[in-house]
């Protein structure tokens, strides 16, 4: 990425971010405390829970939309949410969906 993405407006940073949620991985840090933002990155990939601000990472609704597509999100919940078991309880109902994520498909043993 050159100079001009980081020169960005916060607007044109959103919009980069609802495209692709690796911008995060250059994008200034306030745009990690948007929750709109990271609700949009969460729901593109669950691992993009691990750009959110603490506070976010603490917030209900973006952690269950995290593991609704990528179980190995509950890494980045924030600890108050990983040991509430209602939460847990929740994002388990959710899981059968990760699980089918590519991310954590075994590998085919190959054919003879």
């Amino acid at each position: 990425m050159g100079p001009a993405m980081y020169a960005m407006d916060f607007a044109a940073w959103r919009v980069a971010v609802d495209c692709d949620w690796r911008v995060l991985d250059v994008a200034p840090q306030e745009l990690c405390m948007e929750r709109e933002v990271m609700l949009s990155a969460v729901i593109q990939a669950g691992r993009a829970l691990s750009h959110a601000s603490e506070e976010l990472r603490g917030d209900r609704a973006i952690a269950l939309a995290a593991l609704r597509g990528d179980a190995t999100a509950l890494e980045f919940v924030s600890t108050q949410l990983a040991l509430d078991t209602t939460f847990i309880l929740e994002g388990l109902l959710w899981l059968p969906l990760a699980l089918d994520s590519p991310m954590l498909s075994r590998p085919q043993p190959p054919s003879r």
